[in-house]
């Protein structure tokens, strides 16, 4: 937001929220990242990094991104939804085995991933990885026998399929709740990075890491939301995006970013969407395209009543998922505990998956 206060600015501050605790090294280079811009911009740009899913937890992050709630944030590969679930390929089970043999394909991706970011709005600035995939347990995971019947913490499409075909039952537990599911015996185990053990803690309440190198990482990418990006102020020496109109509305397709268009002395910024229009056959018959006025004009001051209505409106959508949110722990304890007062072994897993999927 922008203002002025006995004649000085105020900051441009950018809320970044991450899964991670404050001592875990993605954590510690957000902030580091942080002080960097506050440094670089004379103080005229802050980003706060909000550690261990305080202002969203892993699987919101990604749609409050795209919403533009948030106009930073790192987007997981573990959380991937069906808008950016292309981008996972690196998630397939022991397609990477070191951290090294991932990072390198990441970044070899890196183009790909730039692209399909845009066509949804995104813009990617970093690729970096998580370390590799092991399992916590409170036992040792050493034959493929020792995972049937158990229940897992899993964290993405992927790794819930590689537990079914393993013999095990999935659970889906946002990170930051991992350590409560492993302390409170909810799961059996837990999927999960091999350095989460400190600074997560994890030692505490699982006995045995069990290296089964799931995976060579995770990648992380950290993204800003293109409207966001579009509405610094060009003092900040953010380059102006160099394409023509014309020319992304030929060559791209959906969302494709915010341009200026000049009218005189006038300047006017719009959000552009460009799509092919098929027959029932395929065939190519026109090309639709929408412009919208984004209600910014460049080298102009946002409105301060818009910005205050937008806060108290997430204000009140945060409020709402948590309600929501909480709603839906009580019915998955209830169905839990009717779990465990069946008879029937079978049954009662069929609850433990019903619960699994009202948590995912």
């Amino acid at each position: 937001a922008f203002g002025t206060a006995h004649g000085q600015p105020k900051p441009i501050v950018w809320n970044l929220p991450h899964v991670s605790g404050p001592s875990y090294f993605h954590t510690v280079n957000m902030t580091a990242f942080g002080a960097k811009v506050k440094e670089m911009s004379q103080g005229r740009m802050e980003i706060r990094v909000h550690a261990a899913s305080s202002l969203y937890p892993g699987p919101e992050m990604l749609p409050a991104l795209l919403d533009g709630r948030v106009e930073i944030a790192p987007v997981l590969s573990a959380y991937l939804t069906d808008v950016l679930l292309e981008l996972g390929v690196l998630e397939l089970p022991f397609l990477t085995q070191t951290l090294e043999e991932h990072r390198k394909a990441a970044e070899a991706l890196r183009g790909y991933s730039t692209d399909i970011m845009a066509k949804r709005g995104l813009k990617l600035l970093t690729v970096h990885s998580w370390p590799t995939q092991q399992l916590f347990a409170n036992q040792a995971i050493r034959t493929l026998a020792d995972w049937k019947g158990k229940k897992f913490r899993v964290y993405g499409s992927e790794s819930a399929d590689l537990a079914k075909a393993l013999g095990a039952a999935p659970v889906s537990i946002p990170f930051g709740e991992v350590y409560t599911a492993l302390q409170r015996g909810v799961v059996d185990g837990a999927m999960t990075s091999a350095t989460n053990a400190e600074p997560m803690k994890f030692f505490e309440v699982s006995k045995y890491m069990n290296f089964w190198n799931l995976s060579g990482g995770s990648t992380e990418w950290l993204a800003t939301n293109v409207k966001a990006w579009n509405a610094l102020p060009r003092s900040l020496g953010i380059e102006d995006d160099k394409r023509q109109l014309s020319e992304a509305i030929a060559r791209e397709e959906d969302y494709i970013g915010t341009f200026t268009i000049e009218q005189g002395d006038a300047k006017l910024a719009v959000d552009a969407w460009s799509n092919i229009i098929h027959d029932d056959h395929g065939n190519p018959m026109f090309r639709l395209v929408a412009l919208a006025d984004t209600g910014n004009r460049p080298g102009t001051e946002p409105n301060e009543a818009h910005e205050k209505e937008v806060l108290e409106k997430d204000t009140l959508l945060r409020e709402l998922q948590h309600r929501v949110k909480n709603n839906l722990q009580m019915i998955t304890a209830l169905i839990r505990l009717e779990a465990r007062n069946l008879p029937d072994k079978a049954v009662g897993e069929r609850f433990d998956r019903l619960a699994g999927r009202v948590e995912a």
